[in-house]
């Protein structure tokens, strides 16, 4: 369950996923990143920056991620964003 006195919502936290990967994105020739929010899925982040970003999120949250992430199927960071959600809110994913 999230802790914190104000309940981020949903794009708050989908905004996150997004500035942290964003900030581990390198850029190309022309100085765009590397890493489109709309064409990255979570499987082409590699584990390192996979646990980080669980991390962050947890940190963010004030909820532990790592011991629900088994019944994450999604693939993308909206997929993700949803889930962190359902976790916060119920303290689970099955509530």
């Amino acid at each position: 369950m999230i802790a914190s006195e104000r309940m981020l919502s949903r794009d708050d936290i989908y905004h996150h996923i997004l500035v942290f990967v964003q900030s581990k994105a390198e850029t190309g020739p022309d100085g765009r990143l590397v890493i489109e929010e709309q064409a990255v899925e979570l499987s082409e982040l590699d584990s390192f920056t996979l646990v980080e970003l669980i991390v962050s999120v947890e940190d963010l949250c004030d909820i532990v991620l790592l011991d629900e992430l088994g019944a994450f199927t999604g693939r993308t960071f909206g997929e993700l964003a949803d889930f962190i959600m359902a976790t916060a809110v119920t303290g689970s994913v099955d509530g």
